[in-house]
C-alpha cells in the first residue's frame, strides 16, 4: 500500500493593508495565508528583516516617525514561499491641528507707577499687542491668560512703559 502526501505551497489569501497611525499608537498589519502546515511568517520593513516578527500579525507599539515605511511578510513552508504585497505605515504627528492645547498663563511682577504691554508673535519678526495693563499701583503681579490655543507656536514679550 502506498501513501500519497500532497504538500501545498503557501498562498496569501488576504494581503496586509496600509495604515495611518498617530505617534504613540499601535499599528497593526495582518496577513492571511493557506498552504500545508506548518506555515512560518517573517515580516520585513523596506526589505530588512524585523527580528522576532514571526506571526501572521505584526503589532508596532508606540509608533514614531521612524516606524513609517513599507512592510511585507514572507510566508513559507516545506513546499515553498509567498511574499505579500507592500503595506505602508504613515505616521501622523498629534501636535498638529485637532489637538486640544491648554491656554498659556503669564505672570509678571510689575513696578509701581508703570504700565505694561504684552506682545505676541508667531515668527519673532512681526509683533502684535495683545494686552495692556493699567498703571501698576501696588506690588500685585500682572496676569494674562492667552485664549489663542490653536496656533502651532507663539512667542511673547513684555514691554514696560
Amino acid at each position: 500500500m502506498a501513501v500519497l502526501t500532497v504538500i501545498c505551497p503557501p498562498a496569501i489569501t488576504k494581503q496586509p493593508s496600509s495604515v495611518t497611525n498617530a505617534v504613540g499608537s499601535t499599528a497593526t498589519f495582518t496577513v492571511t495565508a493557506t498552504g500545508s502546515a506548518p506555515l512560518s511568517y517573517q515580516w520585513f520593513k523596506a526589505g530588512v528583516l524585523l527580528s522576532g516578527a514571526t506571526k501572521s500579525t505584526l503589532n508596532l507599539t508606540k509608533v514614531t516617525s521612524s516606524n513609517a515605511g513599507s512592510y511585507t511578510v514572507k510566508v513559507t513552508n516545506s513546499a515553498g514561499a509567498a511574499t505579500s504585497s507592500v503595506a505602508n505605515l504613515t505616521v501622523t504627528n498629534t501636535t498638529k491641528a485637532g489637538r486640544t492645547r491648554r491656554p498659556i498663563s503669564l505672570t509678571l511682577a510689575g513696578n509701581t507707577n508703570h504700565w505694561y504691554e504684552l506682545q505676541a508673535s508667531t515668527n519673532l519678526i512681526d509683533w502684535n499687542t495683545i494686552w495692556q495693563s493699567p498703571t501698576v499701583t501696588n506690588d500685585s503681579p500682572l496676569q494674562f491668560q492667552d485664549p489663542e490655543t490653536e496656533l502651532p507656536c507663539r512667542f511673547y514679550r513684555w514691554l514696560e512703559h
